[in-house]
């Protein structure tokens, strides 16, 4: 994986858009994702699972770079936030109230 390029959300938590795709060829295209650290709001249960106000790794596929790098545009402008690519996210759909 490599980070393409790298912002602030307006929280202050990090988001950058990656490339996976020379580590994933069959399943990513080149810099198709966005991945953000929010701390998280909720907790669930499970010693990985999300924890109230501790950081998390959350991600999010594009069908291309520049679905990937609009995305990262709006989140870092606050046009967006992350609950609006929530049907994008690569994670546990239970885990999407934590973001």
């Amino acid at each position: 994986m490599k980070a393409i390029k790298r912002g602030t959300l307006p929280d202050g938590s990090t988001v950058q858009v990656e490339d996976w795709s020379s580590d994933y060829p069959e399943l990513c295209t080149y810099a198709d994702t966005v991945a953000a650290y929010p701390k998280s709001t909720k907790t669930h249960e499970g010693q990985y699972a999300p924890k109230l106000g501790l950081k998390l790794r959350v991600s999010f596929h594009f069908e291309s770079k520049s679905e990937a790098d609009e995305a990262f545009e709006k989140l870092v402008s606050g046009e967006a936030v992350l609950q609006d690519f929530a049907k994008r996210f690569n994670g546990p759909a239970i885990y999407s109230d934590c973001y």
